[in-house]
């Protein structure tokens, strides 16, 4: 870690022995138990960045459909091409919508029929170069639209739409590390994840059971990568060391299988070793039924 590098790592608790920066054969999508013949996956900002990568991932695991919610038509058709062209026999549906236009979010859902996973994976996030008492309140504004009500929205639509016939529903919310690390001029975005993160696990999720009810929601922290969007904020390239854009991709796709049931409602990290979490945390949370949530935990 070179000097005036922010080390994320270090700065938050790790609940597994194994802690990863790259992916690994485990969470390899490949090798997935998520089944994913003959289902639908939609995900939001699904031409870009982790989005594209989570896109990938899923395609691997031979679903049918991939459904790409984004705003801007260039990188929709180019994340098309590429997808059908590796996978032949997937079929990728491309809408130029924001997820703030809600009527048409809402049309979105109705018309998309089955979908068996959803993934959250759109943000937006503000200038990290000018401090808190100097931030345009537009772009506080603008952050809680997207990352707070446009994601409540979504999730609202999506739980009202009918079960799909494999019989599960699954949402993805691909979120941040600073939901509860304090990374320096993140006064809106960090803030506005978390109190979508709380709302899905300590709301939404309480509200369904996995068991009697197919429905299963998880938020983690995906990691930290050198991105398009990274750099339009203002983020230096040399700001720390970036990490395996893949891992948060494969590590989506695994939560989207059975065996991530136990998890329902957390907010979790992609670094954390699945199979570490599988052995462990099953036991702790059965005696803290708050482990893995926001509050304050005495």
């Amino acid at each position: 870690m070179a000097d005036g590098q922010i080390d994320i790592e270090s700065m938050a608790p790790h609940p597994t022995q194994t802690y990863h920066t790259k992916s690994y054969d485990r969470i390899d999508p490949a090798k997935s138990t998520f089944e994913g013949k003959a289902k639908t996956v939609l995900i939001t900002a699904g031409a870009t960045g982790v989005g594209f990568e989570t896109s990938k991932a899923f395609a691997q695991t031979g679903v049918e459909r991939i459904i790409i919610v984004s705003r801007r038509a260039e990188p929709q058709q180019k994340a098309k091409a590429i997808l059908e062209a590796d996978f032949p026999g997937l079929s990728v549906e491309c809408v130029q919508a924001s997820v703030t236009d809600y009527p048409k979010i809402t049309q979105i859902l109705k018309d998309a029929g089955d979908i068996n996973v959803l993934v959250m994976s759109h943000a937006i996030a503000h200038d990290v170069s000018v401090p808190s008492r100097d931030m345009p309140i537009e772009q506080l504004q603008d952050c809680y639209a997207t990352n707070v009500i446009a994601s409540a929205h979504l999730t609202q639509q999506y739980l009202q739409q009918p079960m799909p016939a494999a019989g599960t529903k699954t949402i993805v919310h691909i979120s941040t590390a600073a939901t509860h690390i304090v990374i320096p001029q993140q006064s809106g975005y960090g803030p506005s994840k978390m109190a979508f993160s709380r709302m899905l696990g300590s709301y939404f999720a309480a509200e369904q059971n996995v068991e009697k009810d197919g429905v299963r929601m998880f938020s983690f922290h995906p990691g930290a990568f050198y991105t398009e969007a990274a750099a339009s904020l203002g983020i230096p390239e040399n700001a720390m060391e970036w990490e395996d854009i893949k891992m948060p991709a494969h590590f989506a796709v695994w939560l989207a299988s059975r065996e991530a049931d136990f998890l329902h409602g957390r907010f979790l990290w992609a670094h954390w070793d699945v199979d570490d979490m599988m052995a462990t945390f099953p036991e702790r949370i059965a005696k803290e039924p708050e482990f893995l949530k926001f509050g304050i935990h005495a």
